[in-house]
């Protein structure tokens, strides 16, 4: 392969940014320390938080207390 050939895929591959994928969430900052508190503490103020929500959305809410969505959608529904 030419180095012309070489080049135009490394400009391609520099172009386009890699896929993350689905379950990788951006790092950020949090103001809640989790790592002290027990699962039954997360979930109650994870279930407080989507209940005052006028639009809950369990999967932030999910990942902001370290809790799996699917379980906390079943706690709210009962």
């Amino acid at each position: 392969m030419s180095a012309a050939g070489i080049n135009t895929i490394l400009e391609i591959l520099l172009t386009f940014p890699p896929r993350l994928h689905s379950r990788i969430y951006p790092t950020t900052p949090s103001t809640l320390n989790t790592y002290n508190m027990s699962y039954e503490d997360r979930m109650q103020k994870a279930l407080a938080e989507l209940e005052s929500s006028s639009k809950p959305n369990y999967a932030v809410t999910a990942r902001k207390y370290d809790l799996e969505r699917t379980t906390l959608a079943k706690r709210v529904k009962g």
